[in-house]
């Protein structure tokens, strides 16, 4: 079996691996995670070939796989297509700030956070030119339940409403049967009941017609 790689194509220091074996290599290599799974079966595919040709050939991808972990961008503009929602409230959702250099791991975090809204059964996301854009699908059988307040005396439905809606867009008076926003309107409740000087804690449980109600915890 042959393997057609060209080495001299990659940036290696060749004089920073001279002397060093091939099991020591492949440790490093290991060490990275990147094709360690391929390593343990290639032993003896790698093994015929001379010590110099190698190590070469590792020290080649030890390089990528450093470069890809290290890769970053400068997303100088965000966008969302496929959403109903607004840009401004997706962009707050996914936790990225346009102009900021990003990691892939950064990108995929914020993927995540999208997708776990329960708004959303796709997420995808590319890169052309500095801008960063994320493909979503609705999640067009999502159950919303309809959200309403009991025993938050200091404010009516409508400036509770507001009040999260200011520190949670994508909030705009529903919450998805399932993903994670129930829990962020609750923890923005608790936010802005210690605004108000309270240290309360609150909970959420569904109610007839398919509502979803907040409550301080007595």
């Amino acid at each position: 079996m042959a393997l057609n790689v060209s080495v001299e194509t990659f940036p290696v220091n060749k004089g920073e691996f001279q002397g060093v074996s091939f099991r020591k290599l492949a440790a490093r290599l290991r060490g990275t995670n990147v094709l360690g799974a391929w390593l343990s079966v290639s032993f003896d595919i790698l093994s015929p070939m001379k010590p110099t040709r190698i190590a070469l050939l590792l020290a080649a991808i030890l390089s990528i796989a450093a470069a890809a972990r290290a890769q970053t961008m400068v997303a100088k503009t965000i966008t969302f297509t496929g959403a109903s929602q607004s840009q401004a409230e997706l962009l707050t959702l996914s936790g990225l700030t346009p102009g900021k250099t990003l990691t892939k791991d950064d990108i995929d975090a914020a993927a995540s956070r999208l997708d776990a809204s329960g708004l959303f059964t796709n997420v995808q996301w590319g890169s052309n030119a500095g801008v960063l854009t994320f493909t979503l699908e609705a999640n067009a059988s999502a159950q919303l339940e309809r959200v309403q307040y009991g025993n938050f005396v200091w404010f009516t439905q409508a400036q509770l409403n507001d009040a999260v809606h200011q520190r949670l867009p994508l909030f705009t008076g529903s919450v998805p049967a399932n993903g994670e926003l129930k829990d962020q309107v609750k923890q923005t409740l608790v936010a802005v009941m210690i605004d108000r000087g309270l240290n309360v804690t609150v909970e959420g449980h569904g109610v007839a017609g398919g509502r979803f109600q907040y409550s301080i915890a007595s």
